[in-house]
């Protein structure tokens, strides 16, 4: 099997991204569109669909909501 076709578990999933919670995990999953494979009882991650996932995370410095101001924090129009 491809490397990059390797189905993960959400535990190592978990790892890769700093040890996150599994609510945390949930909540990035559905924020970044990652798509959850189920087999049975059991959610799996393709490797290739969490590295195109990473890719979409936002930078330090960057904000993934918008707060409606403009100026910025402390300024005034």
């Amino acid at each position: 099997m491809n490397d990059d076709a390797r189905l993960l578990t959400i535990s190592e999933v978990r790892q890769r991204l700093g040890g996150i919670s599994h609510s945390r995990f949930y909540t990035l999953a559905r924020e970044l569109d990652l798509p959850l494979y189920k087999l049975g009882r059991l959610t799996r991650v393709r490797e290739r669909d969490l590295a195109a996932a990473v890719v979409r995370l936002p930078k330090i410095g960057q904000s993934t909501r918008s707060s409606g101001n403009v100026d910025g924090p402390g300024q005034r129009g």
